[in-house]
């Protein structure tokens, strides 16, 4: 039986291990899922969003400006962050 998980709001989950084959995953939302030593052939992803989860990206920022010192570098990419999560979001 295939199954489908099309238009799904699924960030974060774990399909570790999980046999997915001739699964369909388009147009979901995908950040932050985990798809290690799953089986993907026949897998569909036409459309889904991947990549990493808001809080991950504003955290490693963060913590990588805030050590080097640039305070009003970090709050410009942090503006930056926010203007392109909204211009994805509206595309």
């Amino acid at each position: 039986m295939l199954q489908d998980f099309s238009g799904q709001n699924l960030r974060g989950r774990s399909f570790r291990g999980t046999n997915l084959t001739g699964a369909n995953f388009s147009y979901a939302d995908l950040p932050g899922v985990d798809f290690t030593n799953a089986k993907l052939r026949g897998t569909k992803f036409t459309g889904a969003k991947t990549g990493l989860q808001c809080h991950w990206v504003i955290g490693r920022v963060f913590m990588t400006l805030s050590v080097q010192g640039g305070i009003m570098l970090m709050l410009l990419s942090l503006v930056a962050i926010i203007l392109i999560q909204i211009i994805s979001q509206n595309l």
